[in-house]
């Protein structure tokens, strides 16, 4: 019932009203004591969203835009009973002469504790940028194939395969603040959680999140 609504940036007020609606019924025969939090691991790819950053990445571009999303979705890697690892991933492909096709990937790094029967919080560790793909512009520039190539053709195309831009959240204070506050707050309320899909609803208004289990690895 989301098909074709480009994970919810492309609908109506009416069209999100009805898909509202139909989540909420799901949710009703969802209902559990005990949220099956076993089936958190994996892979997660967003179908529909009514965040509203995350609706403005996802959206369909028009021409000329310099980038559009290809991929969006989390990956859950559980450490313990009631904690893990959680990776964000937007996969985008630049839309400008010469790096058209060109593809790399958005990743948010985060700590997830289960903070009561049917919630879990966040604490973001770090954003980077790497898993460059080279579009067909770019490798013909770096290998073009009337002129000669040398060692630096092919240093350049490594450069690029291998680049990756790192930025960890609060680096200094990481020790101390966990030291202070081991305790991650409540963030997301899990809805729904099954073999297939996956609904969290963020605190706050923050807005609700659908996601469809995917067999791959996100990176």
């Amino acid at each position: 019932f989301v098909v074709a609504t480009a994970r919810g940036a492309n609908t109506t007020a009416v069209q999100r009203g009805e898909i509202e609606e139909r989540l909420v019924q799901l949710e009703s025969r969802s209902v559990r004591r005990h949220i099956p939090w076993d089936l958190l691991e994996g892979k997660w790819n967003v179908i529909y969203t009514t965040a509203r950053d995350v609706r403005g990445i996802v959206r369909d571009v028009p021409d000329g835009f310099p980038l559009r999303a290809l991929h969006v979705g989390q990956e859950y890697a559980p450490l313990g009973d009631e904690t893990g690892k959680v990776v964000n991933v937007i996969q985008v492909e630049l839309q400008v002469p010469i790096l058209q096709g060109t593809r790399i990937s958005l990743i948010v790094e985060a700590d997830y504790a289960i903070t009561n029967l049917k919630s879990i919080g966040l604490r973001f560790r770090a954003a980077s940028i790497r898993n460059v793909e080279l579009g067909k512009g770019l490798q013909n520039l770096l290998t073009p194939a009337v002129l000669p190539r040398g060692s630096w053709n092919l240093a350049a195309i490594e450069f690029f395969r291998n680049f990756g831009v790192r930025y960890n959240f609060n680096e200094s204070k990481r020790e101390e603040n966990e030291k202070l506050d081991s305790k991650i707050p409540s963030s997301l309320d899990i809805t729904v959680l099954d073999d297939d899909m996956l609904v969290g609803r963020a605190q706050g208004g923050g807005g609700i999140y659908a996601f469809k289990r995917d067999s791959e690895k996100c990176i």
